[in-house]
């Protein structure tokens, strides 16, 4: 989760990492503690990836990303999005194993992510680059 300020002016903002995505995200610093009248929205993905169509965009923009992890956090978002329960069952990896292998920082095996990723209904694809 993240927050974020409504406008963040770049002359005032301080720019940090989110932790598990790399999404930079800017805060308002001194106009916050300034002001009580500025307020902050709580940001979700899982509140975006109400389609199976916005679910393989999120996954094709995430595998793009140079960094490994970004995907494997994207992939975990939307197993929890789909039921991680659900996902278990399906894929025959325990719910806590799931959780474990699809945590930040983790490195969990090609078998895993393809059976996350067919459970889901999805599957990766190669291409050559021009």
């Amino acid at each position: 989760m993240y927050r974020l300020a409504k406008q963040a002016p770049k002359d005032k903002a301080a720019r940090l990492t989110c932790i598990g995505c790399d999404i930079d995200c800017f805060w308002l610093l001194e106009e916050v503690a300034k002001s009580p009248m500025n307020t902050f929205t709580t940001f979700d993905v899982a509140d975006y990836l109400d389609s199976d169509e916005m679910i393989v965009e999120f996954l094709a923009a995430a595998i793009e990303d140079e960094n490994p992890e970004v995907f494997i956090a994207a992939l975990g978002h939307v197993a929890k999005v789909k039921g991680m329960s659900e996902i278990a069952r399906e894929t025959g990896l325990g719910r806590e194993s799931l959780y474990k292998a699809l945590k930040e920082g983790a490195k969990p095996r090609y078998e895993t992510v393809a059976k996350v990723l067919s459970a889901l209904g999805v599957r990766l694809t190669v291409e050559k680059v021009a």
